[in-house]
């Protein structure tokens, strides 16, 4: 069967081809400070792909400051990054193997660390963490859409 052809003149209709992007994004990555950059760049992409562009911002800080925090905690060992779009939520999980819990403290205005969690929980719209059964962390934080 030959393709139609259209008349001079005739609106022209084309099949619009759109690319489906995956809801989640997974990468498992040892931990290094290296991991932590080319995750948060990962990150914002997919943002922007996913026409989440205004939450690019805060979004990254988060994924940094939660990426960071799982190196700090275990060193040069796998780490597991998930940012996961739902219908009204935005979704970031690291997942690490330490068994300490994140602690959340008020930083002190003259120390260098501590601003990580309490950054977190000024952006986000939600965060926790919970153990998994495997003897993991998860720490995540919410955007609501």
């Amino acid at each position: 069967m030959s393709p139609a052809i259209s008349q001079p003149g005739a609106p022209f209709t084309a099949r619009k081809h759109a690319v489906q992007l995956s809801a989640s994004l997974e990468r498992c990555v040892l931990g290094t400070p290296a991991a932590v950059g080319v995750l948060r760049a990962l990150a914002e992409v997919r943002l922007h792909q996913w026409d989440l562009s205004e939450l690019v911002g805060d979004a990254t800080v988060v994924v940094s400051e939660l990426l960071t925090n799982a190196v700090e905690a275990a060193p040069g060992r796998p780490l597991v990054f998930r940012l996961t779009r739902q219908p009204e939520t935005l979704l970031i999980e690291v997942q690490d193997s330490s068994v300490q819990a994140a602690r959340f403290e008020q930083p002190d205005e003259f120390a260098e660390q501590g601003r990580g969690l309490w950054l977190v929980d000024l952006l986000a719209s939600s965060w926790g963490q919970h153990q998994d059964a495997n003897g993991t962390k998860t720490v995540y934080a919410e955007f609501k859409l």
